[in-house]
C-alpha cells in the first residue's frame, strides 16, 4: 500500500470499470479472430461498436422508444463512453503516442463527445420530459439536441429549463461529463 488505500480501492474501481465495458469485449472477441495484426482488428471492433452504439441511440430516440430497460442502458452506454476515454487517455496512456494513433483518440474523442450530447438529448426529450419545461413550439426532437448542445457548452438554451431536482441533475451530470471530456483533452494537449 505504497500509494494510500484510496488509490487501492480508485484502482480495483478502474479494473472493474474495464472489465465491464462492452466496448472490451468487442475488442476481445475481434482480437480472437486472427494471430497476425491484433491491433487492426481491435480498432475495426471499436469502429464497428461506436457505429452501433450511434445507430441504437439514435434509432430508440427517432422512433420514439421509452421503457426503464432502454433508459438504464443508454446510462449505461454514457458512462462506457466516459470511462473508455478517461481510461485510454489517462489511467492507462504508457507509450509515446504516433502521429497516426494521436490523431485516432483526438477523433474518438470528439465522437464520443458528441454521443454524450446525442444520449442526453435521448433522455431529456423521452424519459426524462417531465422534468423539464418547454416553451411552446420547442417540444421536438431537436429543440432536446440544442438544449443538450448548448448544455454540454456551459452555455443556455432558453426554451428548455429544468422543471426540478431530477432534471437539475441530469442537467448537472451532463455538465460534470463535459468537464471530464475537456479535462482529459486539455491533459493531453498542455505540454508537461
Amino acid at each position: 500500500m505504497r500509494n494510500g488505500f484510496i488509490y487501492v480501492i480508485t484502482k480495483y474501481a478502474v479494473r472493474l470499470g474495464y472489465y465491464t465495458n462492452l466496448v472490451e469485449l468487442f475488442k476481445w472477441i475481434f482480437g480472437c479472430l486472427t494471430k497476425d495484426s491484433k491491433r487492426t482488428y481491435k480498432n475495426f471492433a471499436i469502429d464497428i461498436f461506436i457505429i452501433l452504439k450511434w445507430v441504437f441511440v439514435l434509432g430508440i430516440w427517432i422512433k420514439g422508444y421509452n421503457s426503464s430497460l432502454l433508459t438504464i442502458f443508454t446510462l449505461y452506454l454514457i458512462w462506457t463512453n466516459l470511462f473508455t476515454y478517461f481510461y485510454y487517455h489517462f489511467w492507462n496512456a504508457k507509450r509515446i503516442e504516433e502521429i497516426e494513433h494521436g490523431q485516432r483518440r483526438f477523433i474518438n474523442l470528439v465522437i464520443a463527445f458528441s454521443f454524450s450530447n446525442i444520449c442526453f438529448a435521448y433522455l431529456y426529450s423521452l424519459p426524462y420530459k417531465e422534468n423539464f419545461i418547454m416553451d411552446k413550439g420547442f417540444e421536438s426532437k431537436f429543440s432536446f439536441l440544442m438544449y443538450s448542445s448548448f448544455n454540454s457548452l456551459f452555455s443556455d438554451y432558453n426554451f428548455i429549463s429544468s422543471a426540478d431536482q431530477i432534471g437539475s441533475i441530469l442537467t448537472a451530470t451532463q455538465l460534470t461529463i463535459t468537464f471530464v471530456f475537456v479535462s482529459i483533452l486539455l491533459t493531453k494537449t498542455i505540454p508537461e
